[in-house]
């Protein structure tokens, strides 16, 4: 997990896209990754 921003330029009004976002990388099998989905979820509202 990495904070969106990390993954997108700032523009030339300061703002970036990808601020207030996470990227997470699922790499696991669905059942796996669902789980983590809904457990991320539970934390971050």
């Amino acid at each position: 997990v990495v904070p969106g921003r990390y993954l997108a330029r700032d523009q030339a009004d300061g703002s970036n896209p990808g601020r207030g976002y996470i990227r997470v990388a699922m790499v696991q099998d669905q059942d796996t990754t669902a789980q983590a989905l809904h457990r991320l979820v539970a934390v971050l509202g």
